[in-house]
């Protein structure tokens, strides 16, 4: 028998990104309370917000067509059920007055499963740099790899500075990790 604490919290995190997803101006109060790899069970929910937060974050504002253009640029659209399950989504926004609610819902969920974390403030990411085999002259970077910030894919290149413990990284945006 599932637990009868997390039964609806699929239906909880539909709720609150689709609200998000209309009212995109509450992302930063959400984020500041929950962390999406923790408290967002369904992969489509986190890619969705995902999505959503870098429209609004480059655009100032997110919709339909700009919300779907930006999952396709990531990688995820089939993988968020595709266009009739994000119109399910899109089309079933929660109750704007419940928003703290869901919050709190959500806190309580990802406690009971066991995953409960701090929430991350600011963006963040990871790369991997390799030392570069192939380098055959100077202009070449030392170190080469890639990594993801703020939801974003990079190429990475970086060079020694003379003999100085430090590294000049190059990020060059890429569409798909």
């Amino acid at each position: 028998m599932p637990d009868l604490r997390l039964y609806y919290a699929a239906e909880v995190e539909e709720a609150l990104v689709s609200l998000l997803w209309h009212h995109p101006e509450l992302i930063a109060e959400a984020l500041r309370v929950i962390e999406p790899a923790t408290h967002l069970s369904q992969p489509k929910c986190r890619h969705l917000l995902e999505a959503i937060t870098l429209c609004y974050r480059q655009a100032g504002a997110t919709d339909w067509a700009t919300s779907l253009e930006c999952l396709a640029e990531l990688g995820h659209l089939q993988e968020c059920g595709g266009l009739l399950e994000l119109d399910r989504l899109y089309s079933r926004p929660g109750h704007l007055v419940l928003f703290s609610h869901y919050l709190a819902l959500l806190a309580d969920y990802a406690a009971h499963r066991g995953t409960q974390s701090q929430p991350q403030f600011y963006s963040g990411g990871r790369a991997l740099l390799v030392p570069n085999k192939a380098k055959t002259k100077e202009s070449q970077p030392d170190f080469i790899g890639r990594g993801r910030l703020a939801g974003r894919f990079y190429a990475l290149s970086a060079w020694k500075k003379d003999s100085l413990p430090e590294l000049q990284i190059h990020f060059k945006p890429m569409l798909h990790g």
